[in-house]
């Protein structure tokens, strides 16, 4: 029995984010029902429910309006806006198109 394989492509969901900045602090937490809490300039954070956010941390609304805090760098591997996603998709699209055009000359080739 031959089994074709298909490819699929992981549902995705959108989020609001916003990334901590000194000045920006005081305005996020008022944003998410926190506390801000005052130390030095990247010492202060804003603390809400059992989540904190420092400076250059992500604050990321979900679909179902809960707030969670991710790193910088968690926050880029695992998020992408819109405008990246299409060109990525754009990309692998030319690639595909390049490919198939490729094997299509080589089966024209191979028949004659």
């Amino acid at each position: 029995m031959n089994v074709e394989m298909n490819t699929f492509q992981r549902r995705t969901y959108n989020v609001q984010a916003v990334r901590v900045t000194p000045e920006n602090l005081q305005h996020i937490a008022g944003s998410v029902k926190g506390e801000f809490v005052e130390g030095s300039r990247n010492a202060s954070y804003v603390k809400f429910l059992d989540d904190v956010a420092f400076v250059g941390d992500w604050v990321v609304q979900f679909e179902d309006g809960r707030y969670e805090t991710f790193s910088h760098e968690d926050f880029v591997r695992d998020y992408q806006t819109h405008a990246e996603r299409e060109n990525k998709d754009e990309k692998y699209a030319k690639i595909y198109a390049r490919i198939k055009a490729t094997m299509t000359t080589q089966q024209i080739l191979d028949e004659l």
